[in-house]
């Protein structure tokens, strides 16, 4: 959680579990949903539950992530994973392209990182 502090990682994995008994008031959950929306935009978060569906997009709006991968698909992590890092990809391709043209990319301090998804 230190480190979070310090750094903005592209990807996130957290399973709504780690360090809490109640996956309600999961602290790093918390955090990234605290966290400033031009530092969060560059992050890709996905959420392990036992609770959700995979691919929940409804739930995953709701717990300010990006993603939910059900611990049931776990075997399926790569496929999803690629295929949620893909959506994500053309949403904020648009958003970064506009914003460019609007000429506030530099005045928002946002910094656009190329993501290695295959299609």
């Amino acid at each position: 959680m230190k480190n979070m502090r310090y750094h903005i990682y592209d990807l996130v994995v957290v399973n709504e579990n780690f360090d809490t008994q109640n996956p309600d008031v999961n602290g790093i959950l918390i955090y990234l949903e605290r966290l400033n929306m031009a530092d969060r935009r560059n992050m890709y978060v996905l959420l392990l539950s036992s609770r959700y569906r995979t691919m929940d997009h409804l739930m995953a709006f709701n717990r300010s992530v990006n993603l939910i991968m059900n611990l049931q698909n776990i075997g399926d992590f790569e496929k999803v994973l690629k295929h949620g890092l893909a959506e994500h990809d053309l949403i904020y391709r648009v958003f970064r392209e506009t914003l460019r043209s609007l000429g506030g990319f530099k005045s928002l301090n946002v910094q656009h990182r190329t993501s290695n998804v295959q299609r």
